[in-house]
């Protein structure tokens, strides 16, 4: 038991067996370091995707606003039209009862 004791204390102070178990803690921490640097990774590109998807949902909507805005100014333009139609030809029709009487005062 002596020898095994001799042979710990000597592994010891030459720094044989302080090397690896150093190298062992310092890649634990290296391994905890870039877990938490990937989780911090992953934490900022889901705020991304949420804040991205929040911001498709608005446009979203806004688009179907004003695709219903589109198609009621053009029932508004089709009513126009047609009014502006009936219009012209109430216009024509005064136009030549005019003239007529025109004609026939002269």
């Amino acid at each position: 038991m002596n020898n095994w004791t001799n042979i710990l204390i000597a592994a010891i102070s030459t720094g044989s067996l302080v090397a690896p178990a150093t190298w062992l803690v310092s890649k634990r921490k290296r391994n905890n370091d870039f877990l938490t640097d990937l989780q911090k990774s992953i934490n900022s590109l889901t705020d991304n995707y949420t804040e991205t998807l929040n911001e498709l949902i608005l446009v979203k909507r806004q688009n179907a606003q004003l695709i219903l805005q589109v198609e009621q100014l053009q029932r508004e333009v089709i009513q126009l039209k047609e009014e502006n139609t009936h219009l012209i030809k109430k216009l024509n029709e005064l136009k030549r009862i005019l003239k007529t009487k025109d004609e026939g005062s002269n």
